[in-house]
């Protein structure tokens, strides 16, 4: 949903954010994972600040070897690396 301040570009209406999250009263807690928000620079958190004041963020960081190697075969599966 916050992507679009990565690009200078405006938000969608708050309330197609919220539609995502429809859960019932018995719901204690809700999750997003979005690693692209935490490549989004100031701009973007300042958003999720402002729309969601109450969130709690969780930022999990992965073993760099490991993740090399996820985003290389990815890539790879994809057809992106060359010969």
């Amino acid at each position: 949903f916050f992507l679009p301040l990565r690009y200078d570009k405006p938000l969608p209406p708050r309330e197609r954010y919220q539609a995502y999250f429809q859960c019932t009263d018995e719901a204690k807690c809700v999750f997003e994972a979005t690693p692209g928000y935490f490549y989004g620079g100031t701009r973007l958190a300042e958003a999720l600040s402002k729309a969601l004041p109450e969130v709690k963020i969780l930022l999990v960081l992965r073993e760099p070897v490991g993740r090399f190697i996820s985003f290389y075969s990815f890539q790879k599966s994809m057809l992106q690396l060359p010969q």
